[in-house]
């Protein structure tokens, strides 16, 4: 299983062991600081906190590209790519540098350093990961930015079921 500190890690975070792509089934996510690395609640674009309720608005990322979504709305950024990661070896952190693609590749979200929730799919273990990304003070989510990935959840699906996530995730 992925965690943040192979080969024992600290990490508090969920693990569903099984999802599937019934509309009905939903990941809700309460806005809370405890689920990034540095306290702070999930943002929107750099425009301010997730409001409890508020629509879920993913912003589909492909690994290796360049995107400026500065000023698309979006509070969720679903890297659709899936990620082969290397069993025992491959933590959250370097598990989504993979997903983000080179060192060129990167998301503009504008509005300085902020927490996004993320998520990439990790085909070796069938699973989403579902994680806090913290911008850098530039707005730049890239590779770099690895080091502030904190995990909120492993949720065990197929590939086909993970694309349809985003539509199930809702802000509580």
């Amino acid at each position: 299983m992925l965690t943040n500190n192979p080969p024992a890690s600290t990490e508090l975070y969920n693990s569903v062991l099984a999802f599937d792509a019934n509309p009905n089934n939903a990941i809700n996510i309460h806005n809370s600081g405890a689920l990034t690395l540095g306290g702070a609640v999930f943002n929107t674009d750099g425009t301010g906190p997730v409001a409890a309720g508020a629509a879920t608005e993913a912003l589909l990322y492909t690994t290796g590209t360049s995107v400026n979504a500065s000023t698309v709305p979006n509070n969720f950024i679903d890297i659709t790519t899936p990620v082969n990661t290397v069993p025992g070896t491959t933590t959250a952190s370097s598990g989504f540098a993979l997903a983000m693609g080179g060192i060129f590749a990167h998301i503009t979200v504008g509005g300085g350093a902020h927490p996004f929730l993320m998520s990439y799919y990790d085909v070796q273990d069938g699973e989403a990961v579902l994680g806090s990304v913290e911008s850098s003070a530039l707005g730049i989510i890239n590779a770099a930015q690895a080091g502030s990935v904190n995990v909120v959840g492993l949720i065990h699906m197929s590939e086909a079921n993970y694309a349809t996530f985003a539509s199930h995730i809702h802000f509580a």
